[in-house]
């Protein structure tokens, strides 16, 4: 499982900060998270070995995500209009 570390924590809030302003900054910075975790994850089942388990952590973490992503973009286009 991928070690987080405080400091890409506490960039993760600061990030969630400025969305809260900046919409299209969430928007890129969740979408992104969800690929980079995939990637992680795809990187660590290359390592050692597919588990089934794999899917559902993709599923639950980048799903949710990309989820928020599209939503901060949704917002940042209403918010265009």
């Amino acid at each position: 499982f991928p070690n987080i570390s405080n400091d890409k924590i506490a960039q993760f809030i600061k990030s969630f900060a400025i969305s809260w302003r900046y919409e299209i900054v969430g928007a890129i910075a969740f979408i992104l998270a969800g690929i980079s975790y995939i990637t992680i994850l795809l990187i660590t089942s290359l390592k050692t070995g597919f588990e089934w388990y794999y899917l559902l952590w993709a599923a639950q973490i980048s799903g949710i995500a990309f989820l928020i992503g599209v939503l901060f973009l949704v917002g940042w286009k209403k918010r265009k209009n």
